[in-house]
């Protein structure tokens, strides 16, 4: 098992996710409460060269997780999904928030929906500390 590298916690409608990488994938972290006293704790492994396609996809994008999908379905992207039929908005909502906590992109909200707005170029970040 590699070693994980911590990253930055984002924080999505209510819930935090914490970003790391082993340095092949992003491992995309969370935890929900089932119960008084418990929670559930998620993890999703993407690896890192299909974030970046993403990434390359929706550079200079102002969008909303339905919004990306709607990108990926129009271009015939879902091909690069792991989730096929079963609720792909979660893998691309995962995707968004590795290029969030890369650096490569800001979240923000507008009438209670997450909007990710995806940076042009690779230095724009620097303009937005």
């Amino acid at each position: 098992m590699r070693k994980r590298r911590y990253i930055k916690t984002v924080n999505l409608k209510r819930r935090e996710y914490e970003v790391y990488t082993d340095g092949e994938n992003f491992i995309v972290r969370s935890e929900e409460e089932i119960g008084e006293g418990y929670r559930k704790a998620y993890e999703h492994i993407l690896k890192i060269e299909k974030v970046h396609r993403f990434l390359d996809i929706f550079r200079g994008k102002r969008l909303t997780i339905n919004e990306a999908m709607d990108i990926i379905r129009s271009h015939g992207y879902e091909k690069y999904l792991d989730t096929y039929d079963w609720q792909p908005q979660y893998e691309v909502q995962n995707i968004l928030v590795c290029i969030v906590a890369e650096g490569n992109g800001e979240l923000g909200t507008c009438d209670k929906e997450c909007i990710f707005r995806i940076y042009t170029n690779k230095d724009e970040w620097k303009l937005h500390e």
